[in-house]
C-alpha cells in the first residue's frame, strides 16, 4: 500500500508538457568546474537566450533565440524529470565569446522542479559532457564526464498567440 502512494508522488515528465520557458544562459569560467585553466580566463561570458517549449514525448522545441544566435541551435532536444530536477539538452553549433569557447555539441540544462507542480526554480546549471580526465582536462579518457560551463536563469514564458508558425524557428 505504501509503495503505491510513493509511486503516485514521483513526478513524471508529462507534468511539464505544454509549458514554455525563457532560459538566459551565462556561459563562462565557474568555480568548481574541471574545464581547462585557460578556458574563460579573461572573464568573458557568452550570454545567449533561448525560449523553449516542453512537449509530449519528452521533446524540447526551440521556439525563439536572440537574433545573432538563430543559426547556432538545432530545433529540437529532449528533457526528463530526474527527482526534483528538470534536465534537458539542446544541440548547438558552437558558442564563443573571446576565450570562452564551446565546441559544437550538446548543452545540458538542469533546473530545480517543485514536485507536483509546473513550477521551476529560477537558477539552473549548464554542463557539457566530454571524455577528458578531471583535474587534467587536456588528457582525453574513455569515460564521459559532466563539466560545468555556466549557469542559467529560467522564467515561465508565454509564446505569442498570434504567431501562425507557433514559434518554430527556421535554422540554416
Amino acid at each position: 500500500m505504501h509503495m503505491l502512494a510513493f509511486a503516485a508522488a514521483v513526478p513524471t515528465a508529462s507534468l511539464l508538457a505544454g509549458t514554455s520557458w525563457s532560459v538566459a544562459l551565462d556561459i563562462g569560467a565557474e568555480r568548481g568546474s574541471w574545464m581547462p585553466p585557460t578556458w574563460g580566463r579573461s572573464g568573458a561570458r557568452a550570454t545567449p537566450t533561448v525560449r523553449v517549449s516542453l512537449e509530449e514525448g519528452e521533446r524540447v522545441l526551440l521556439r525563439e533565440t536572440g537574433y545573432f544566435d538563430r543559426t547556432k541551435w538545432e530545433p529540437e532536444g529532449a528533457y526528463e524529470l530526474d527527482g526534483g530536477t528538470l534536465r534537458f539538452w539542446l544541440e548547438h553549433k558552437g558558442i564563443e565569446k573571446d576565450d570562452t569557447i564551446l565546441e559544437p555539441g550538446k548543452l545540458y540544462f538542469a533546473a530545480p522542479h517543485f514536485a507536483g507542480t509546473q513550477l521551476l526554480g529560477k537558477k539552473g546549471m549548464l554542463t557539457i559532457r566530454q571524455k577528458k580526465l578531471g583535474f587534467l582536462p587536456f588528457i582525453p579518457t574513455f569515460n564521459e564526464g559532466s563539466f560545468i560551463v555556466g549557469t542559467c536563469r529560467v522564467e515561465a514564458w508565454e509564446p505569442p498567440a498570434d504567431d501562425p508558425a507557433a514559434g518554430r524557428i527556421e535554422v540554416e
